[in-house]
């Protein structure tokens, strides 16, 4: 979940002047001259992409296909059999080839019994479509309030206990078991991976209200890791543990930091998660991802550098890294207003649906050329009606139930097809897949 930026302005667009941001797309993929500052100027001569091809012209090579070409999108995790798959057919013919769904988490186990249908059905989509499954843990509290982290002894082991209850069904029977089960998913393969993100944004209070959040994550990742990654041989699959998920505007550096501090302070040698997560969202969305931020205020897209120089810091190397939520919200063009409720407020920035393209555009190729980033999800497949949802607009299609592609559509596709096969745009150094343990 995302919350509208109140801070307006920005910083100015520059580049750090290392050889993985030297880029040359392909004709016409990066139209992002011009663009607009969250303050209404234009970007500075030197800060865009002007002819890259005169850059280490002969040391070009395409980035390799991303991995996870991803969106958040919850519309999937429902009791509707026929609306998830909708919206999976939506999501894969966009291009993307994973979706995130948050559920919730809570001090009882009562996930096992309420949420393991919209689970089961969510993942029967996303498997018919060709899509992986992430499922991202937000912790919620008796009344259903966000924030509540599993800190007791008991409460990690309750976690622990719903986890293994989601991986049974995800990952289909085992050997001497039959098809069917108390936590099994329908029609689903024996060995589909499986992925699971440890909490949501535990870099802000209203997701992860514990003190010394920094500690209480890596004592929950402690006990986590070992018991999904036991439970994954016992059922034959594979599990990936994604961590971090940590919002762009909240101290990232210094929650990084705190993290590598608690993991030497418990003298933890082991291993606590395969993936890295970051949320990498501007300063708002008229801020083009190539902004970078000197100060570590906000750790965009654009802050690579900043950001595996933390994580090589705190954890004594550089894992691989998802970025796995990040969005641009749009203006509502003339005659869809009727489809949303309220307007968004001006803080939020929000940019044409042209606009939004390059910046998915940029964002994508930007990522494709960091070493260390398998992928990048987009904040929704389709837009939120609510006006309670601040962060609602940055979906390639109209809220329901109109669900009409937008204007940017089709060159959002390109891009995320070109994304996944790996000629969306040509780096300067050589790039090679990386695949996590």
């Amino acid at each position: 979940m995302r919350y509208a930026h109140e801070k307006e302005g920005g910083v100015k667009e520059i580049f750090y002047r290392k050889s993985w941001l030297y880029i040359a797309p392909l004709a016409g993929a990066l139209a992002l001259a011009g663009a607009t500052q969250a303050g209404g100027t234009n970007a500075s001569p030197e800060s865009s992409f002007k002819n890259p091809q005169t850059l280490h012209s002969s040391d070009q090579n395409y980035a390799p296909p991303m991995k996870y070409v991803g969106v958040q999108e919850n519309d999937i995790w429902t009791r509707d059999e026929k609306r998830a798959e909708k919206i999976a057919k939506m999501i894969a013919d966009s291009g993307f080839n994973t979706v995130r769904v948050v559920v919730p988490i809570g001090p009882t186990q009562a996930e096992i019994n309420n949420d393991m249908l919209p689970t089961c059905i969510a993942a029967k989509a996303a498997y018919d479509n060709g899509l992986a499954l992430v499922l991202t843990y937000q912790g919620y509290d008796i009344k259903q309030a966000p924030g509540y982290v599993p800190q007791s002894s008991s409460e990690i082991t309750r976690f622990i206990t719903v986890s293994r209850a989601y991986m049974e069904a995800l990952a289909g029977p085992t050997k001497d078991e039959s098809p069917t089960g108390p936590y099994r998913c329908e029609s689903l393969p024996k060995k589909m991976d499986l992925n699971f993100e440890i909490m949501n944004e535990p870099n802000i209070p209203l997701f992860f209200n514990a003190e010394n959040a920094p500690q209480k994550l890596v004592n929950i990742l402690a006990r986590v890791y070992p018991a999904l990654k036991k439970e994954a041989y016992i059922l034959g699959t594979h599990v990936n543990i994604m961590a971090g998920a940590l919002s762009s505007r909240h101290n990232v550096l210094g929650f990084i930091a705190a993290m590598g501090e608690a993991i030497r302070a418990r003298g933890i040698k082991a291993k606590l998660f395969d993936i890295w997560t970051e949320h990498p969202f501007g300063l708002n969305s008229a801020e083009p991802p190539a902004t970078i931020h000197p100060d570590g205020s906000v750790i965009g897209i654009a802050d690579y550098t900043q950001q595996t120089e933390a994580l090589r810091r705190a954890f004594g190397f550089v894992p691989p890294i998802i970025y796995s939520e990040w969005g641009a919200q749009t203006l509502t063009p003339p005659g869809k207003q009727s489809l949303y409720k309220g307007q968004l407020s001006p803080a939020v920035g929000a940019v044409d649906e042209s606009t939004q393209a390059r910046y998915i555009t940029q964002a994508y190729s930007l990522a494709a050329c960091q070493p260390k980033v398998l992928g990048l999800f987009n904040f929704h497949a389709v837009d939120v009606a609510d006006e309670a949802a601040t962060w609602r607009a940055s979906g390639l299609f109209y809220p329901y139930p109109n669900e009409t592609p937008k204007s940017s559509y089709s060159l959002i596709r390109s891009v995320l097809t070109k994304a996944r096969n790996g000629s969306l745009v040509k780096c300067a150094i050589e790039q090679k897949p990386l695949t996590p343990n």
